[in-house]
């Protein structure tokens, strides 16, 4: 769920920042748009549940009709997710809001370090893979060797001892 949450928080802040680029007055306007999206293409598609859309429409939820603000609920939506990037989102949301600084420049500014650090994550996780394959085909091209000497081995010795095989 957190390796979920943090591979589509890329996706999600841009569909924010495309709410926002095509009129969308505020942010809570961008986040309806991008929960109502979400629910038409699961019906269409029927693909696996969007976890930040999930958690974020529970927070739009709360703080719409549930009598919470708008901090404390997008805060309890990024503790329940647990990952340090969403926590960074919300913080910076917050500080947006909290300052009067344009939530479209901010959104932008976040997804621009957000796409930073998930590729870096991509970079490191590929690097761990690929040496782990070069680990794991070393010692299948040990075993094949072994496999395919040991008999020739076994014909030289067998020829030094003056034995036939």
């Amino acid at each position: 769920r957190k390796l979920r949450a943090f591979a589509e928080l890329p996706d999600f802040i841009d569909d924010l920042v495309l709410s926002l680029s095509s009129g969308m007055a505020v942010l809570d306007e961008a986040i309806e748009r991008v929960l109502k999206e979400d629910q038409s293409s699961n019906l269409v598609k029927k693909k696996y549940e969007n976890v930040l859309v999930y958690e974020f429409g529970r927070a739009y939820r709360e703080y719409k009709h549930g009598g919470r603000d708008r901090a404390a609920a997008f805060l309890a939506a990024a503790d329940r997710i647990g990952v340090p990037e969403v926590d960074t989102f919300v913080e910076g949301v917050n500080e947006a809001y909290l300052t009067g600084s344009p939530m479209l420049e901010a959104l932008q500014n976040m997804s621009t370090h957000i796409y930073a650090v998930y590729e870096q994550r991509m970079i490191e996780y590929i690097d761990k893979k690929s040496v782990s394959f070069v680990i794991s085909l070393t010692c299948i091209m040990m075993g094949v060797m072994i496999i395919i000497a040991a008999p020739i081995f076994a014909q030289i010795i067998a020829a030094f001892s003056g034995h036939s095989a």
